[in-house]
């Protein structure tokens, strides 16, 4: 689970070699002792020797197994039409779970997000630090608290919490998607399509 406050939640111990400091270089961050984990005084972090470095290969493998397993798991589709010239555009992607499969098999990397809120909307901002290269990339995405969720939803008082969630992953996804090699993206892409592909023909 993505901590909302923390900065250095999302950091797996088993990744790093043990060392008695961090030197947090950029924006005056100061170094700070630990043992196996890292922790620095800014949203950033620099590159360091970690325990299992990332190969690209192996990465791709996983992923596109992955992918050719979930399908449209990993995938969306719809159409949209234009009012004004009556044309349908197609609008498609990765979903917030192929996001995921990409950190995770990428590995040696981390995304907190935190989050503000104003009267009408909710604004994430999810950083992808990348803790091989030093690599840090940021985004912000706004929700709008003003959804339709049905009126049960809205007894329940589940609404809120659930356009609260809908927010975080789609911060998530975007930086991570925007973060990580552009081809990679494409053949998960690709891979999820011919999975659908797949189970509409066998019907499955």
């Amino acid at each position: 689970e993505i901590s909302r406050s923390d900065w250095s939640s999302d950091v797996c111990s088993s990744d790093l070699f043990p060392s008695h400091e961090v030197e947090a270089e950029e924006l005056g961050g100061a170094a700070v002792p630990y043992n196996g984990a890292v922790q620095t005084k800014t949203a950033y972090t620099t590159a360091m020797q970690v325990m299992k470095p990332r190969n690209l290969a192996l990465v791709q493998d996983r992923v596109l197994q992955e992918a050719s397993i979930a399908g449209d798991e990993f995938y969306y589709s719809w159409s949209v039409r234009d009012n004004k010239t009556g044309k349908s555009t197609i609008v498609e992607g990765l979903t917030i779970g192929a996001s995921m499969a990409i950190a995770r098999n990428m590995g040696n990397c981390a995304v907190p997000v935190i989050d503000e809120e104003t009267k009408e909307a909710y604004l994430f901002t999810a950083t992808f630090i990348d803790l091989e290269t030093g690599f840090n990339l940021q985004r912000s995405f706004r929700q709008r608290k003003t959804q339709n969720m049905g009126a049960k939803m809205k007894q329940d008082g589940r609404a809120d919490d659930i356009i609260f969630q809908i927010g975080q992953s789609k911060a998530i996804r975007n930086v991570v998607l925007s973060a990580v090699p552009n081809w990679l993206c494409k053949k998960v892409m690709a891979k999820s399509k011919e999975n659908v592909r797949g189970c509409i023909v066998t019907g499955k």
